[in-house]
């Protein structure tokens, strides 16, 4: 089949001139949609820009962070534009509650006219509800754009773009002149943790908003048991006379030290008084059943009270945080659960400490090798078999500690290896490079586990008992 060439089609149905005028507009319409083409790009960029904008003044409204000039750009822009609805939205209103107004008055013609029977009424009830319904509507949208509109104006409030020190300032301002600040969520300082997550972060970094204590809540409690916490900041370089520590708060606790029955005192400076020796002297808090505390020494007339606080009948969980001797005050061992100890123990304190504590769950050691000694050590000739079910161990040889260690219950164990120890070491202190042998961590689980650098710690409801050579003897205990 022969097909005519493209010449002879043009010539057959269009002349030249009207082929050129053809590819011409053919041209024209392509550069047309290019230009729409990039038109609808840049549109595209610019709604996606937008919403980011309206993303990030969003954001703003669930804040109290002060915009960005870019922001405050944004801000005004939706600003003008929800007055333009407002304004736009006011005369609606007004032209639908006119219309309502007048079906209204219409109705009330035509019952003066007919009487309230009269069948025109029926329609006349229809259009009022329509336009009832429309006005309604038209409230409704009017009251959320008010809300939005008045939510953007206050991100342009000034108090946004307080400095924080400022903030705070004004806040102990606002503090109500009583010498015992009541604490209550509708009063300052407690009420201005509830404004905003910015507000609440000054309240809190603002340490004059909180010197006051309410002596009432400790009243209020009755004969309930007392937990609180104590953290001494202050050193001795920069105490003054007059300053509020940590003997002053716990001085308001004290008259309750038989209702003790959790309580967390961590002290900065050993130098300064603790408030200890206005304890009772004689008798332990008998409700006392957790104890933390942290100081690096105690003075010799404070012994009695600690003695007193690590004897009460109750005690189940004890922290120690102080390079004074825990062994120097007899601590309840047998009747402990969990302890927590930070001060470096030698080898025999440990295994008498487990061979007494028969109930301790969990436990934090840092075990030497060797040095003086102020508890009489077990025989070394048994092993001691032990339901501990957390271990926490920092120490210098292992494998001296596993061989006489069978913890059939243990799940949890952490294990810090010390070569460098200096003075009054702590288990945070380990110098890098220093690892757990890996035979000494076979010897405490009979197969090679998993281990890194510096530490070895595993957590396992399936963890295999930790076992030891037959021909050693299990200690009774």
């Amino acid at each position: 089949m022969n097909v005519p060439g493209a010449g002879f089609m043009v010539n057959l149905f269009v002349t030249e001139e009207e082929a050129r005028e053809v590819r011409e507009s053919m041209e024209e319409n392509k550069r047309l949609m290019a230009c729409l083409d990039a038109e609808i790009a840049r549109a595209k960029a610019a709604l996606e820009e937008l919403k980011i904008q309206r993303s990030a003044a969003q954001k703003l409204l669930e804040s109290n962070s002060a915009p960005s000039d870019t922001e405050v750009k944004v801000i005004r822009e939706i600003i003008n534009s929800k007055e333009l609805q407002m304004d736009q939205l006011e005369g609606e209103v007004a032209e639908a509650r006119a219309a309502l107004n007048a079906l209204i008055g219409r109705r009330a013609e035509v019952v003066m006219e007919s009487g309230p029977s009269s069948n025109a009424l029926d329609e006349f009830d229809f259009d009022i509800d329509g336009a009832r319904s429309v006005l309604n509507g038209l409230l409704t949208e009017r009251d959320q754009i008010h809300e939005a509109l008045e939510a953007h104006r206050a991100l342009l409030s000034p108090i946004r773009r307080i400095p924080p020190e400022v903030l705070g300032e004004i806040f102990v301002h606002c503090l109500p002149r009583d010498s015992f600040i009541q604490a209550a969520v509708d009063r300052c300082p407690l009420l201005l943790t509830q404004i905003s997550s910015n507000w609440r972060s000054v309240a809190l970094a603002t340490p004059s908003l909180w010197t006051s204590i309410e002596k009432r809540w400790i009243a209020r409690s009755g004969s309930c048991p007392l937990s609180f916490s104590i953290e001494e900041s202050i050193t001795k370089d920069y105490h003054k006379e007059g300053m509020t520590t940590s003997a002053t708060v716990l001085d308001l606790y004290a008259p309750h030290y038989h209702r003790w029955r959790a309580i967390r005192l961590q002290y900065q400076d050993w130098r300064i008084d603790t408030g200890f020796l206005k304890l009772p002297c004689d008798v332990p808090p008998q409700t006392l059943e957790s104890l933390h505390l942290a100081r690096d020494f105690w003075q010799t007339a404070e012994y009695n009270q600690l003695s007193l606080m690590l004897s009460a009948p109750r005690l189940q969980n004890c922290t120690w945080v102080s390079n004074t001797d825990l062994g120097t005050f007899h601590a309840p061992f047998p009747q402990l659960t969990t302890l927590l100890l930070e001060r470096p123990l030698v080898a025999e304190d440990f295994m008498h400490i487990l061979c007494e504590g028969a109930k301790i769950q969990l436990c934090q050691f840092f075990v030497l090798a060797s040095a003086a000694s102020n508890l009489t050590p077990p025989t070394s000739l048994f092993v001691l078999r032990h339901n501990l079910r957390s271990l926490d161990l920092t120490a210098d040889l292992f494998g001296p500690l596993f061989s006489q260690l069978e913890l059939p219950s243990l799940t949890h164990i952490s294990l810090r290896r010390f070569d460098v120890i200096g003075p009054h070491p702590r288990p945070g202190l380990a110098a890098p490079g220093i690892y757990v042998a890996a035979d000494e961590v076979e010897m405490l689980f009979g197969a090679t586990q998993p281990r890194r650098h510096g530490h070895f710690s595993r957590t396992d409801d399936r963890l295999p008992s930790p076992r030891l050579p037959l021909t050693r003897k299990a200690h009774p205990y």
